[in-house]
């Protein structure tokens, strides 16, 4: 019984000459001096403000999608509301990408190249500056996109004596 309330206040101001904003995702833009704001139909796509569904569609409100699949090679399988999809961060953002070079010798290089990146970052090292740094540039002569470099740790990590590891410097 008070749903005619919102309309009544929208008629008054058609009366006295004031604008009338008829605004959302729910709503055409359009206003009829005697029903005010027009919906849109039943089942027009919409977004219901979480980036963890697709599909939404208006019942008079938006009505969440299905679940968004987080599933991609580069991706972590999760997904938050605001950003979406999380991607890989550090080595890994960078060695899921060997698939995507189609060049035979590079490809070789690249897969090459992230298994010694993948077994130091199993044995809880840092990759090397090196192999990281020719990685990207070998992504970026496949005209694969490379994704900012991954941070490397500050301090060596210790080893399970708790002791520093041993520095080296060959690739």
């Amino acid at each position: 019984m008070h749903g005619w309330r919102p309309l009544q206040r929208r008629w008054e101001r058609l009366r006295e000459g004031q604008a009338v904003v008829c605004g959302g995702q729910c709503l055409t833009g359009a206003c009829a001096p005697l029903v005010g704001c027009l919906p849109k139909p039943a089942d027009t796509p919409c977004t219901d403000g979480n980036a963890c569904t697709v599909g939404g569609l208006l019942q008079r409100v938006c009505v969440a999608g299905a679940p968004s699949v987080c599933d991609g090679r580069c991706l972590t399988g999760i997904c938050d509301p605001q950003a979406g999809c999380r991607p890989k961060e550090g080595v890994k953002a960078l060695t899921c990408r060997v698939d995507e070079c189609r060049r035979a010798r590079l490809h070789r290089s690249l897969r090459k190249l992230a298994v010694l990146m993948g077994q130091a970052v199993e044995a809880g090292k840092s990759p090397k500056a090196r192999r990281i740094q020719r990685f990207a540039k070998l992504l970026a002569r496949c005209g694969v996109s490379v994704p900012a470099p991954p941070p490397l740790h500050s301090e060596p990590l210790a080893t399970s004596r708790g002791e520093p590891p041993a520095m080296s410097t060959a690739s």
